[in-house]
């Protein structure tokens, strides 16, 4: 008992003794001031290159600093400015790499009645060259690729730049430009070589060693792998067969019709033309039906119109917006992705069990939207996509509408341009369809063949550069309705 009264007591009179005490502040001189640099690990800089510092006087405001290069001969102050910002006086200091690659130079900073302080060292760095590409791709034969060099480093420097392999890669020009104050080769090459071949592309300044940028693999071109053809309706008007083929086309893809047997106007005539110059054809039938049969029906049209004539290439099923649109508008029925799927089937299985070769028009808006295309995977496709990158080719897809603002001699006006990546008029001969060498069938169908008439304006197409993601005209007539039996026998 006793011990812990001593003790309590010994803690209060700790106790009163500390708060008893003077109260003294802590040091209340001012701390030293001195210099704050944005920039204090040691770099690079290439030689006749700048950099800026930003020093920052924590203390007083109008203490002077003395900024300097601890070289002269290597680094050479180009300006410095003043400026206050958030109360405290702030230098900018810019300094100009003009030493020799490899030689260095301190900066350092004296306050007033202090010692200098060094911040960083500078490295003068040698020039080099900078490109637009790094990374090895591939270059189509015969077509060229431009680079960019930019030489990071003093003007005047005349780099080296060639091709590794000049029987891969033929130097075809090389242009100089100044660019922000520094020297830019644009270095154009072309693709000469064999596919497969390949050659790095090296640059070389005065007194360095050579360096390599990239490697570029000579490829084939789509366009050299397929062939290329046109397909045409009753808007080209009519062609001049001769010089169509003159012009080195491999093939074409005529309308036959529409709708209800509805014969394009230009049909026989260009089917006549194309068989006596030995132009291997396709047909394609743009669809108005509304459902499963008619579909299979205007597939018997287009087989029956046909018929006479030498097929060599596919017999192509084309359902767009406008076939949705007229069965909406007609015939109250609204087709959706699962009836236009069963639609291009029952077009496709009418034309195969009737020997031909089937295949499926369409563009990039229609395999996502209007047909499923899991479903369709065993019809060939006929593509739509108004470009020349290969890449953007649908997969699978053997036939490929890569146009339609082409002119070719014998046409007045634009065409469709197309490229077939299968040989089609062998394919078909070796299978035996499309009764090359036998009589080809004809079918009852529900109206007599009606010769359109020839549209007084020409349909309206998208510019060359749009690709028909959303819809494409493939010939469809404005305005077209279904011709009554009456009309049609009238008509006949």
């Amino acid at each position: 008992m006793y011990k812990k009264l001593l003790s309590l007591f010994l803690t209060v009179a700790v106790l009163l003794g500390v708060l008893g005490m003077p109260a003294f502040a802590a040091d209340e001189s001012p701390a030293e001031p001195y210099v704050k640099s944005d920039t204090t690990i040691d770099f690079t800089v290439v030689e006749s290159k700048t950099y800026a510092f930003r020093f920052e006087v924590v203390g007083p405001r109008g203490l002077e600093p003395h900024i300097v290069a601890g070289n002269g001969n290597v680094l050479r102050t180009e300006n410095v400015t003043k400026a206050v910002e958030n109360g405290h006086d702030v230098y900018y200091f810019k300094v100009r790499a003009i030493g020799t690659p490899g030689e260095a130079s301190a900066i350092y900073t004296t306050l007033p009645g202090q010692q200098a302080v060094k911040h960083c060292t500078i490295t003068v760095g040698a020039p080099y060259v900078k490109s637009d590409t790094t990374v090895d791709f591939t270059v189509d034969k015969g077509h060229t690729y431009a680079f960019r060099f930019e030489i990071v480093g003093p003007q005047g420097l005349e780099p080296s730049i060639a091709a590794g392999n000049g029987n891969v890669l033929r130097t075809e020009n090389v242009t100089k430009t100044v660019e922000n104050g520094n020297d830019v080769y644009y270095f154009r090459v072309r693709a000469v070589g064999d596919p497969g071949e390949a050659s790095a592309i090296y640059t070389t300044l005065p007194g360095q060693a050579s360096v390599k940028h990239c490697t570029i693999t000579v490829t084939i071109s789509i366009f050299d792998t397929g062939y290329t053809g046109i397909d045409v309706s009753h808007h080209q008007g009519k062609i001049d067969w001769e010089a169509v083929k003159a012009s080195g086309i491999g093939f074409a893809i005529l309308r036959a019709g529409y709708g209800k047997n509805n014969i394009d106007a230009y049909f026989t005539y260009n089917i006549s033309e194309c068989n006596r110059l030995g132009i291997p054809v396709g047909v394609y039938w743009f669809s108005y039906a509304w459902d499963e049969e008619s579909a299979a029906e205007e597939a018997r049209y287009c087989m029956n119109a046909i018929a006479p004539y030498k097929v060599e290439l596919p017999v192509s099923c084309d359902i767009e917006g406008a076939t949705v649109t007229y069965a909406q508008n007609y015939h109250d029925v609204t087709i959706d992705k699962e009836l236009a799927t069963k639609m291009v089937q029952a077009f496709c299985s009418t034309v195969e069990d009737a020997g031909y070769y089937a295949i499926n028009y369409t563009n990039l808006s229609n395999t996502r939207n209007l047909f499923d295309m899991e479903a369709l995977k065993d019809y060939d496709i006929w593509y739509a996509r108004y470009t020349t990158n290969a890449s953007l080719l649908y997969s699978g897809a053997h036939l490929w509408q890569y146009d339609n603002s082409g002119t070719v001699p014998g046409i007045s006006g634009s065409v469709d341009m197309d490229l077939a990546l299968l040989d089609y008029p062998t394919v078909i001969r070796n299978a035996g369809l499309n009764h090359l060498t036998d009589e080809a069938p004809t079918f009852e169908v529900d109206c007599d063949p009606v010769t359109a008439p020839a549209p007084r304006v020409r349909a309206a197409k998208y510019p060359a550069e749009e690709s028909p993601d959303e819809e494409t005209t493939g010939g469809a007539e404005p305005g077209y309705f279904e011709l009554s039996d009456a009309q049609t026998a009238d008509a006949a």
